[in-house]
């Protein structure tokens, strides 16, 4: 944010204050009063261009109860009784443009088996979604979130 710079006139009162009112004086106060408004107007255009990205996109699906969605600029994958293969990387989709972590992660998630099934989901940084289980017969929950 740029700096308005004002140099005050200080009015004083009645004439014998040494401030005529008069063009020079008041000119003072309209150049500041127009800096103000050209600074305003600035940082209001900066904040809805920040705000652009702070939106809600809704839950979209990405593979059989897969969904994911992008809010205030962060992503959320959220895995609802998504059914998996007893398989590593098994690959349920790809997240869209907008939506990528730009790195990879890797975040554990719940099985419906039993405690000893292990479930993890690694999304890649170009949005490769995959899920890896030790069970063919399990259900995996749970969500993953990053921001932007």
């Amino acid at each position: 944010m740029a700096e308005v710079d004002f140099n005050r006139v200080n009015w004083q009162n009645d004439s014998t204050g040494g401030t005529p009112l008069g063009a020079a004086n008041l000119n003072v106060m309209d150049k500041g009063i127009a800096d103000c408004a050209a600074q305003i107007n600035a940082n209001t255009a900066s904040i809805e261009t920040i705000n652009t990205g702070f939106t809600d996109s809704g839950w979209l699906s990405l593979a059989t109860n897969v969904y994911y969605r992008k809010k205030n600029g962060i992503v959320f994958v959220f895995f609802a009784a998504a059914p998996l293969t007893n398989s590593q990387n098994n690959a349920i989709g790809t997240l869209p443009g907008g939506y990528t972590p730009g790195v990879e992660i890797i975040a554990p998630l719940a099985a419906t088996l039993d405690r000893y099934t292990r479930i993890y989901c690694k999304i890649s940084n170009a949005g490769v979604v995959q899920v890896s289980s030790s069970s063919s017969s399990a259900y995996a929950y749970g969500m993953v979130a990053f921001p932007l």
